[in-house]
Order: structure tokens, then sequence, then C-alpha cells
């Protein structure tokens, strides 16, 4: 009884748009339950069965990051953030904790079974679990058997790394995706660059095989300005306009200088 109330009353303070509120606690014959918000919509697994587009998937992906910081941001722990937990449901209005002014995503989620963390002795152990269902969340969403070589997850992250790094990933599938103004190639080169050194995870020749296929940009401008990030040269034409071993194997050596920062902090953050 003192911890369904326990319960009850945490996940009710957690009023936002994008997470199922909670509105009643109430007793049955000494028997506790909670009256919460319905959700007329379907779980994310069922909705990702429907094949979505990835401007779809990057749109719940950044939903589902809100909701994930807005929870963390209290102090809480949802528990149980996989897809079975995301409820996904219509809204043509765009009015349910999303500013997206876009009629290809008409639809918000709501995140739901959050509190499941009571069940855990140890805080971080359910944060590492959190850390893994985020990756499997943004794996499902992005990294299907035809490109999950593109990206390289360390193990072992913090909750907040892990999202952090996520978030870049689902960034990149932004910027490859959707509307894309090929008048401004250039731009979209560069922006590309940026994103793959905010977290150097990426493997360069899936990227370039993407680039290919969506026509975003061409690979002179972005081996251009990846080479000139890479290797800190002055002038972006001092940059070879191929992705050549030499870049691959200097952009690896800063993946490898990435992952060891991450994973000292994340000590650090343990120690602490």
């Amino acid at each position: 009884m003192d911890r369904a109330l326990h319960e009850t009353a945490k996940i009710a303070q957690l009023n936002h748009p994008l997470i199922v509120a909670t509105y009643q606690f109430q007793l049955v014959e000494q028997f506790p339950y909670s009256v919460m918000e319905l959700v007329a919509g379907s779980s994310g697994k069922e909705w990702l069965q429907g094949n979505p587009t990835m401007e779809a998937r990057t749109l719940l992906w950044k939903l589902y990051s809100r909701a994930l910081r807005f929870i963390h941001g209290t102090g809480e722990i949802h528990g149980d953030p996989h897809l079975g937990n995301v409820l996904v449901f219509p809204d043509p209005g765009n009015i349910y904790g999303h500013d997206m002014d876009s009629d290809n995503s008409p639809f918000s989620i709501k995140v739901a079974d959050t509190g499941t963390s009571v069940f855990w002795s140890k805080r971080a152990d359910i944060l590492r679990r959190e850390a893994n269902l985020m990756y499997e969340t943004a794996r499902k969403l992005f990294l299907d058997g035809s490109s999950d070589r593109l990206w390289f997850h360390p193990s072992g992250l913090s909750y907040e790394q892990t999202l952090n790094i996520l978030d870049v990933l689902c960034e990149y599938f932004s910027q490859l995706s959707g509307f894309i103004d090929h008048d401004r190639a250039a731009q979209n080169a560069e922006n590309l660059v940026v994103t793959l050194m905010k977290a150097p995870l990426f493997e360069l020749d899936a990227v370039t095989s993407q680039i290919r296929q969506t026509g975003a940009t061409t690979i002179s401008r972005f081996a251009r300005r990846l080479n000139q990030k890479i290797f800190n040269l002055r002038d972006l034409f001092d940059g070879n306009d191929t992705i050549d071993e030499q870049t691959k194997v200097r952009y690896q050596a800063i993946q490898r200088v990435f992952i060891d920062s991450l994973r000292s902090a994340t000590v650090q953050h343990v120690r602490a």
C-alpha cells in the first residue's frame, strides 16, 4: 500500500505533455489503483511495424529524448523506457509537447509506465539499464540491418552521455531525411561534418554511401570539409576532396580519443 501510494504520487508530479498523466489514487476494498490518462494510439513497437519514414522516426526520437530529459531533470528515473512504453497517437495540430510545423509529422507521443524504478535496489543499476534501453530504442529506429555498421556505440556509458550522443545520431538522420535543400549543398556538407565531429562514432564508408543515396551534398564537398576539420587545415581547398585511407585513419584516431574521454568521465562520475 505504501509503495503504491508513493509511486503514484511520484509519477503524478511528472506534469508534462509527453508523459501519461496520473489523475487520482483510490482504493477498492483495500486494493490500490490509479486513474490515468487514456491515450488513443498504439505502442511504439506497433507503430514501427508500419515502416514509418525516417522523418517520422527522428521526430519520435526527439520527443522521446525530451520526455526522458524532463523526467531526469526532476531527479526521477523512468525505469523501463523501451518502445512498448512509448504511446504514439494522432496529433494533426502538432500541439502535444513539440513545435514541429510540418504536415509530415501529425503525431505525438506519451511516455507510459513511468516509475518502475522502485523495483531496483541500486540507482546505478537502473540507470545502466535505462541507458541500454535508450540505445536499443535508437538502434530500432535508425540502425536497421542495412545500416547497423554506421555507428559504433561504446559500452558502459552514463545515462547522460548515452542520451547526448544518441541525440547526435538523430541529428545526423534529420539532416539526411525530410526536405533537403539541394541548392545549399555546401552548407549541408558543413552541417554533416559538424554533426560527425560532435560525436565521432560514425563509420565513414557508410556515411558516404548514405550521402550518395540522399544527394544532400556531394562527396567532394563533404570530404573537403571533413579533411579540413580533422587535419586542422587553414584553407578549405587545402583538403583532399576524397575520403581516402588517411582520412579514415585520422577519424578513427579522433574516435578513440573521444571514447576514452567518455569513459574517463564515466569513471570520475561513479567515483564522485
